[in-house]
């Protein structure tokens, strides 16, 4: 009994020291990304360790990546850089660190806002769907959860 609790406690411990990548979203990364995913449909998710909606959506997105094959879904990070290490924990705390992960890689995330989508005032959570024609739609709040999943489902 007492080797099967430690070989239990060994295993969560490898599980929780994975940790997430997380590229640096520049000026000019969104054409990299676009280009990346080019000829299929994706979600492009920002969002911020202070935001209460963001983390609902985080834990959906913690259900639908185990029904979604071929992840679709990306997240982007809007803190400044000194939040690094937070925003480790919290992709870690959601079980998300097999999506792709971006974050702002500086503080002047006014300029990486802009750069991301000119008409956005910087609201949260902040959503873009990409069709697989490189079109997007931006939708700002909370995502419902079964619409998500049809959208990633369904193109």
């Amino acid at each position: 009994m007492r080797s099967l609790i430690q070989l239990i406690l060994l295993s969560l411990l490898s599980i929780s020291s994975v940790q997430a990548e997380l590229l640096d979203f520049k000026p000019d990364s969104l054409p990299s990304i676009v280009e990346r995913h080019a000829g299929d449909h994706f979600l492009l998710f920002v969002w911020s360790i202070d935001c209460p909606a963001c983390k609902n959506d985080l834990a959906n997105f913690s259900k639908l990546k185990q029904e979604v094959p071929n992840n679709r879904i990306i997240l982007l990070n809007s803190d400044g850089e000194l939040s690094r290490k937070k925003v480790v924990q919290t992709i870690a705390e959601f079980g998300l660190q097999d999506l792709e992960n971006w974050k702002f890689a500086d503080s002047a995330t006014a300029r990486l806002r802009y750069k991301l989508d000119s008409n956005w005032a910087g609201e949260l959570p902040r959503s873009y769907f990409y069709a697989a024609d490189g079109s997007r739609q931006a939708f700002s709040g909370s995502l419902d959860a079964d619409r998500l999943k049809v959208w990633l489902l369904g193109e």
